[in-house]
């Protein structure tokens, strides 16, 4: 079976990354883990006592632990650990994920492995047995984006569901070749960084296919205010939209972001159309006690609250 290498990008949620590290130990104890750490306090100390507690809950391979600059921004960070392993295929993971049963990777690289023309696939992302994210097709009209759930009909191969789709999770197990052709963008640090990826996707000779029955969890935890400051940066989304000559982005959440013409961006959710507008006019969180909730740019499809 084709090797796969588990890619995770960190910075200032180490009780996250903890828990993600023990749930992949106890499902997957096989796994090859790498982490890309950009906090701003790196301990080796504190990793050294943290690889020795998972080799003795059942993890058979030392993770790697890379040491990178403070905020270099998650692009460059997984960019870094494509660069830097050598598995055929790479999971792609947020710190704040959960492994349980239905965490499959083999089904992952059963459809890869019998798809040469895919180049990812997604699964489904959970928050108490719901599902959260999943894929999702684009429809474009002029300046306007729209991220909507894909109608067309489930395949099945070797016993695994899935659909061709536009956008997966950030759950996805990517083929080491998609990499010769499509990078994260580093001047993306957060915050629209996915969706450009995948819209920039469309233009290599690779599908993306999303198995709805491959499943990870995405328990809340509580952020790192330092996490929280930089997480909500309106900057990135902004930059992402100028990039692609959108206007106006109707995330499959229901929340709508659009670019003024004074450069300023604004996002409401378009199922309340009573409801508050924000406009984001910097870098600071808008709301910093929302520190536990989900960033109003995630892309997620949960019902919306004020954005």
């Amino acid at each position: 079976m084709s090797s796969v290498d588990y890619c995770i990008t960190t910075m200032d949620r180490w009780h996250a990354l903890e828990r993600l590290l023990f749930s992949i130990a106890a499902h997957r104890p096989d796994a090859a883990v790498h982490i890309a750490d950009q906090s701003a306090r790196f301990d080796p100390d504190r990793y050294d006592r943290l690889v020795e507690r998972l080799l003795q809950a059942g993890l058979c391979t030392h993770p790697t632990v890379h040491r990178l600059p403070f905020d270099c921004g998650v692009a460059t960070a997984r960019n870094y650990l494509v660069d830097s392993t050598g598995g055929d295929y790479k999971l792609i993971l947020d710190d704040d994920f959960l492994f349980t049963a239905d965490t499959d990777i083999n089904a992952m690289v059963e459809l890869l492995d019998g798809h040469p023309n895919a180049g990812a696939v997604g699964g489904a992302v959970c928050r108490h047995s719901k599902v959260r994210n999943f894929g999702t097709s684009f429809e474009r009209d002029g300046a306007t984006l729209r991220q909507v759930a894909s109608d067309a009909p489930l395949k099945e191969y070797r016993g695994v569901q899935f659909v061709q789709t536009d956008c997966v999770p950030l759950f996805v197990l990517m083929r080491m070749e998609l990499f010769a052709h499509l990078r994260w963008d580093p001047a993306l640090k957060t915050g629209g960084q996915h969706l450009d990826f995948f819209l920039r996707m469309q233009r290599t000779p690779y599908d993306v296919l999303y198995a709805p029955e491959v499943r990870v969890d995405h328990p809340p935890i509580e952020a790192e205010p330092s996490y929280t400051k930089l997480r909500f940066r309106p900057t990135f989304l902004r930059r992402m939209m100028v990039k692609h000559g959108l206007i106006r982005l109707e995330a499959i959440s229901g929340t709508v972001f659009e670019l003024l013409p004074d450069g300023g961006l604004i996002a409401y959710c378009m199922l309340k159309p009573s409801g508050s507008r924000y406009r984001y006019a910097s870098d600071a969180p808008t709301n910093p006690d929302r520190s536990t909730r989900s960033s109003p740019f995630a892309e997620e499809p949960r019902p919306c609250r004020r954005a």
